[in-house]
């Protein structure tokens, strides 16, 4: 028996055919136009700036450019700054590359959004979308663990102020799933006293950290200072007198018992560190499987204090190279675009108080750190 098609089955196949390679054909003639005429991809830019170290970052992609936008911290940047840096950056990160190709300014709110004034209605004249992002420890939290070499750790953020709260010891778990503040100590006014220390000395915070290194704490002095550092202010409520009166008490008990030898000045240094251990540890041996602990924000550039948390917790530390508000700008891009994988930064001006040897961006870690 001779088996036929019916009329027309033969060009129906052939037509079913043609019609399946279609598809594959546009597919491989648009993959051939884009790696001719590469689409652009977007440029969002992390910006920082209330009252001190103002400064941009850019990210395209992979590629990230920091730029700070006046030599001195003080005071704020003006408009045309702010545009003659932001110009600058760009044509840092890609050749060509304006404002029209910004997608998405963020900004970091020091501490209440309204802080920000005047900037944010004039940023966002400029076209790309403007978004706040809120939390000072946290974005501090954001730079310190994404430039770290851990997939899991504690975050510990020490402040002179920050927070709308004005806590200025804030405990975080980071992971690739995002932070979690697991700690803001009401009582612990560590970041109030370095605040003191270094507006007004007496003593200054260099002359703690070298008595801190050199010479054995005065015990009684220690155990003093440590009941005066985590005073709980019960009768003022969580606004700036909180911190105002914690800085105004620091102050007053350095006046009255004034660390007048190394040694008294090795125990507040001593006190302080007892202070954040207290905090630390059980959150430490609450999460057995971080592997180790950043510390950021501006009381992070304290070494002494570094190497008493590695000794005591046995975990290795990590301090980025710009634990102060010098890089706010990498947590608010952060908070919106995480970085895929650990970020290598290019500065396109020397940042604000770093030495040369950390441009790079090669950070410290401390582990088994004698003093």
């Amino acid at each position: 028996m001779v088996h036929r098609n019916p009329p027309g089955a033969c060009g129906r196949e052939h037509d079913a055919g043609r019609s399946a390679l279609l598809p594959m054909i546009v597919f491989c003639v648009m993959m051939l136009l884009l790696v001719v005429h590469p689409a652009k991809c977007s440029i969002i830019v992390g910006y920082h700036e209330f009252s001190h170290d103002p400064h941009l970052v850019a990210c395209k992609q992979d590629t990230i450019v920091y730029r700070r936008l006046k030599r001195k911290r003080w005071p704020h940047c003006t408009t045309q700054e702010f545009l003659s840096g932001l110009h600058s950056l760009l044509a840092h990160l890609e050749a060509n590359a304006t404002i029209a190709d910004v997608q998405l300014i963020v900004v970091s709110a020091n501490i209440v959004p309204s802080h920000l004034g005047h900037q944010v209605p004039f940023l966002q004249t400029l076209g790309p979308h403007v978004v706040i992002s809120t939390g000072h420890h946290r974005l501090h939290a954001l730079y310190g663990f994404h430039t770290s070499p851990f997939k899991a750790a504690v975050v510990l953020v020490i402040d002179g102020m920050g927070q709308i709260d004005f806590h200025t010891l804030t405990i975080w778990i980071a992971t690739a799933k995002g932070l979690e503040r697991v700690s803001a100590c009401n009582h612990c006014h560590v970041g109030s006293w370095f605040y003191h220390m270094q507006m007004h000395g007496n003593p200054t915070i260099q002359e703690v950290d070298e008595s801190a290194v050199f010479h054995a704490p005065d015990g009684a002095y220690m155990a003093k200072a440590k009941n005066a550092i985590t005073e709980d202010h019960k009768t003022i409520t969580e606004d700036h007198k909180t911190w105002s009166r914690a800085v105004e008490r620091a102050g007053r008990f350095l006046s009255e018992n004034p660390p007048n030898s190394p040694e008294k000045k090795s125990a507040l240094h001593a006190a302080l560190t007892a202070v954040c251990l207290d905090q630390l540890i059980p959150v430490v041996q609450s999460h057995p499987t971080v592997q180790g602990l950043v510390v950021s924000g501006g009381v992070a550039n304290n070494t002494p204090l570094m190497g008493t948390f590695s000794q005591k917790l046995n975990l290795p530390i990590w301090r980025p190279s710009l634990p102060g508000d010098a890089s706010l700008a990498f947590g608010a891009l952060w908070s919106v675009k995480p970085p895929l994988a650990r970020p290598v930064v290019q500065f396109t001006a020397t940042p604000l108080f770093v030495p040369p040897v950390l441009l790079n961006w090669t950070c410290e870690t401390f582990h088994n750190y004698t003093l």
